[in-house]
């Protein structure tokens, strides 16, 4: 069963010995940098970067999503529709469609047009750029998640020689609000994919060893920036490889793998480097701020304050009120606090679906989810490190969004959903089209002919 709808084409005599050599490292730079995936990485990071440009006449993030989005149109007419990355892409069609609905009884005038705006524009084309472009190739994939890595060591690296510099990287005297969020997660990003590399390379090698430094010098500012949500970002995804690996495996029962020690020992490693400096007296900013949240926690004055916890209370309260349709898009600043303003929301994406667009657009969102992780299996997780890879990326965004701003903010978040679309590896597909071939036969239909390519060696990560 092909995935791509796309005229046919022959393939192309085989090439000798000699051509198959692999290329330069000079090459393999010139096709990173000059390439697509480095036009989307730039806009996943442009406002990282901009934060430390002076004032440009224009936004690079607009810049960089209009290429995104151009380049990527011509990669699919060129390459033929992703089957795939085009279902994906559909399932996020009826809540569109719920979300423009709602304006006939939302009571926001000014921030519901902004909301959909963006909803219509940069989210569904990074879902696209995600599910249709990035997704349908595993070479552009690997490119891409090569960039991300460098430019989150390049962000840790300047993060913690301004923490060194400034004594604090929070109040280190920067023009824009929550710039430790914004770099946190952006650092979160790569911190996934080093963590990957670094459990799946040769245990005690040179590489790994190298590895486990950077590793390490991104977790140390995830530490420093104060961002909850990077720590969280990188945390529960590590949650999920250890399920993915200490699922039970067939017939042998629960046990560890040696990535699994590996990583068990990395994790204590850093928590008793955190125990030991916060009993020395040392201020660890990033858990001084969760502290911080639960001691709101057991506060009643605090409770009743503009904070998470108030926010959360309300949303749910309005979600009773109309537990159906919910009062629209964007209206939750109105019934809360009278008036329309953007930093009043559930901050919590789930909340805020329930309370705005009631239970019919929750639904319609959980199938969106529902389409993206849909094909997953154990077995794949377990035989594919980038799908895995992918996989805690989705799953640290979705985190992400669940502390963050409000849906159509979520830009990132629409991406990884798209990369979930990742194209198995030949051997996995091949299984899958004979699968398909096996239903077809017990349905009395003819089956159709598997493609002759050989399955990959299964490696457990």
């Amino acid at each position: 069963m092909s995935t791509t709808l796309s005229r046919p084409v022959f393939d192309s005599a085989p090439r000798p010995a000699a051509a198959r050599r692999r290329p330069s490292k000079l090459r393999t730079v010139f096709a990173h940098v000059f390439s697509f995936e480095m036009v989307v990485a730039l806009y996943l990071y442009s406002n990282v970067f901009q934060v430390l440009l002076p004032p440009l006449p224009v936004d690079t993030t607009i810049v960089f999503f209009a290429l995104s989005v151009a380049l990527g149109g011509l990669l699919i007419l060129r390459e033929g529709i992703y089957v795939r990355g085009l279902y994906l892409t559909v399932a996020l069609v009826p809540y569109l469609l719920w979300a423009c609905l709602s304006l006939g009884w939302t009571p926001s005038r000014v921030l519901v047009d902004d909301s959909l705006k963006k909803l219509l524009t940069v989210d569904l084309g990074l879902l696209i750029v995600g599910a249709m472009v990035l997704a349908h190739k595993r070479e552009r994939m690997m490119r891409f998640l090569a960039l991300i890595t460098v430019f989150s060591l390049i962000v840790a690296a300047m993060g913690v020689s301004v923490y060194l510099i400034y004594g604090s990287f929070k109040f280190a005297g920067w023009d824009v609000k929550r710039v430790y969020n914004e770099w946190g997660r952006a650092v979160a990003n790569g911190t996934i994919v080093l963590l990957i590399l670094f459990l799946r390379s040769r245990f005690a090698s040179a590489r790994q060893l190298v590895l486990g430094a950077l590793l390490g010098l991104c977790v140390l500012f995830i530490l420093v920036a104060s961002s909850r949500s990077a720590l969280l970002v990188v945390a529960v995804p590590v949650c999920v490889f250890m399920a993915v690996n200490f699922a039970p495996f067939g017939r042998q029962g629960l046990r560890l793998s040696r990535a699994q020690i590996l990583l068990l020992l990395f994790v204590a490693t850093v928590v008793t480097a955190v125990v030991v400096l916060l009993s020395s007296g040392y201020q660890i900013d990033t858990i001084q701020r969760f502290m911080k949240i639960m001691k709101q926690a057991e506060n009643t004055d605090i409770l009743m304050k503009a904070n998470r916890f108030d926010y959360f209370a309300a949303a749910l309260h309005y979600f009773f009120q109309s537990p159906v349709i919910g009062h629209g898009v964007r209206s939750f600043s109105i019934l809360h606090r009278g008036f329309e303003d953007d930093g009043v929301q559930p901050h919590n994406i789930f909340l805020e679906l329930l309370a705005e667009t009631g239970l019919i657009g929750f639904a319609l969102f959980l199938f969106l989810l529902f389409m993206a992780v849909r094909p997953l299996s154990l077995d794949w997780l377990r035989r594919d490190p980038m799908m895995l890879c992918v996989t805690m990326l989705f799953v640290g965004r979705l985190i992400a969004a669940m502390l963050g701003n409000d849906l159509a903010n979520q830009p990132v978040l629409f991406l990884a959903i798209g990369l979930m679309a990742l194209k198995p590896p030949a051997g996995l597909e091949a299984e899958e089209d004979e699968e398909d071939a096996e239903e077809e036969e017990e349905l009395g239909d003819e089956p159709a002919p598997a493609p002759g390519w050989r399955a990959a060696p299964g490696a457990r990560p």
